[in-house]
């Protein structure tokens, strides 16, 4: 008798025999709360011990004023299009550093600019951390594998580098893994779910402002994608 293994079973058990998705349920939760956690007490114990923002380079000179002014504007009941307040005046909605359509921008216009800036310091490596362990938990790692890789890639390299001094680079690369996950998702099952996914998550790193992270993210997300596909397609001998 033959039987029969449906592949997406295979790709989302928990790599340890058990029965899929119910064994790690535990584990990835910590996991996942864990990695939202870690950059709260991080960015929020700075402001409220530390007494000041970690800012520097850019984000000091450019980036948190034009998100505060963009966050006047806003709270004025004006679009904001224009910065009156450089040379003889410069786009503000079109010269997209600003990030004036990011959602985290719009807090300006809400709380305090600190309160603000801080909220969207973890909303950035919260996203790419926890969009990274979900990525690595369904390629079939287990939950704590998942966090340590999950951990190295949000907490290290590119993306604190760039988070210090270009936060519109780091709120592009935020995106990143939920764009990757998305496709392997589109590739395991096909639903229409996972496409709103890849839609919404592209979307944010065009409004986030920073070409670099747009063309990083288009051309590893384009080359994920084909691998997938090669794979699936038997292209590539599995070893």
């Amino acid at each position: 008798m033959t039987l029969l293994v449906d592949q997406t079973e295979l790709e989302t058990s928990d790599g340890a025999g058990g029965e899929p998705g119910r064994k790690a349920a535990g584990p990835l939760g910590l996991s996942i709360l864990a990695l939202i956690l870690i950059p709260t007490f991080v960015f929020a114990g700075a402001d409220v011990f530390g007494g000041h923002l970690l800012l520097a380079g850019d984000n000091l000179i450019q980036s948190y004023p034009l998100r505060v002014l963009v966050g006047t504007d806003i709270s004025h009941g004006v679009l904001p299009t224009w910065d009156p307040w450089i040379w003889s005046g410069t786009p503000l909605l079109a010269g997209l550093n600003a990030g004036a359509f990011y959602p985290t921008t719009f807090l300006f216009a809400l709380v305090n600019p600190h309160a603000a800036w801080v909220i969207g310091e973890i909303f950035i490596f919260s996203s790419i951390g926890v969009g990274t362990c979900l990525l690595f938990h369904d390629s079939g790692m287990s939950p704590i594998a998942s966090f340590l890789g999950a951990a190295v890639f949000t907490f290290g390299g590119a993306v604190l580098t760039q988070a210090s001094v270009h936060t519109d680079m780091a709120e592009g690369l935020a995106s990143l893994p939920w764009v990757l996950f998305a496709i392997r998702r589109i590739g395991v099952d096909g639903r229409w779910r996972w496409c709103v996914l890849l839609g919404v998550a592209f979307a944010l790193t065009i409004v986030a402002g920073s070409p670099e992270a747009m063309l990083d993210t288009a051309m590893l997300g384009l080359a994920y994608g084909l691998l997938r596909w090669s794979v699936q397609h038997g292209m590539w001998q599995r070893l």
